[in-house]
């Protein structure tokens, strides 16, 4: 999961070159990292997607 986030940020950064989207692209990849890990980790929405 971290290769994958860190592919993402890598072309992101060498493909956007206004620094407003690059910077919105990069929060919103780094948001939907977080809530997949606190949905992983800890089972935070209840999902069956993390064993419930």
């Amino acid at each position: 999961m971290l290769s994958i986030i860190g592919l993402a940020l890598g072309i992101i950064i060498k493909k956007i070159k206004y620094y407003k989207y690059r910077n919105i692209f990069i929060a919103i990849i780094i948001m939907i990292f977080l809530l997949i890990w606190a949905e992983l980790g800890v089972g935070l929405f209840g999902t069956p997607f993390a064993g419930n």
